[in-house]
């Protein structure tokens, strides 16, 4: 495959991938400094010896946090993986290399998001509202069978998944 850009296309496209990249990994690490500020304060401070204790709300927060953190790393990979390959012409062929691990990466998050909100639903004694966790765990396996019927439909190149 040739590839499709000119250089001052290139050089665009260049500035927009580190961009991105430069404010993926920003964000990331915000949430990660706010969320381990959150949990040492939470921790240091006198109420975690409270009887009413929400250790558990804490943690699962925290939990909840890293797991967008995550999701937003590996969108920042992905797309620094692809800044250095050159750009064909062939979006087909572009699509089944990054979407298979974006996608598996998010399918994870969501459905550790469903299972914090289970969790959390759960220790409020909250059992009425616990459609909304089972709504985003079938959405994410919905996002999986998607995903397998994508790769198995696209024709296969000789494609290496990194």
């Amino acid at each position: 495959m040739k590839p499709i850009l000119s250089k001052s296309s290139k050089l665009a496209r260049d500035i927009f991938h580190i961009a991105f990249s430069i404010a993926f990994l920003a964000i990331c690490a915000i949430i990660i400094i706010y969320t381990t500020y959150g949990l040492f304060t939470f921790l240091l401070s006198h109420q975690i010896f409270d009887a009413k204790n929400d250790l558990p709300a804490v943690v699962l927060n925290a939990i909840s946090n890293l797991v967008v953190a995550l999701a937003i790393f590996e969108l920042q990979m992905a797309i620094s993986i692809e800044a250095r390959k050159p750009m064909t012409s062939d979006i087909v062929h572009a699509l089944k290399i990054i979407a298979p691990r974006f996608i598996m990466v998010i399918s994870v998050a969501l459905m550790l998001e469903g299972l914090i909100l289970v969790i959390k639903y759960g220790q409020a004694e909250n059992i009425s509202n616990l459609y909304f966790p089972v709504a985003v765990i079938l959405g994410a396996g919905f996002l999986l069978i998607a995903l397998g019927t994508f790769l198995k439909l696209c024709p296969d190149r000789g494609i290496e998944l990194e």
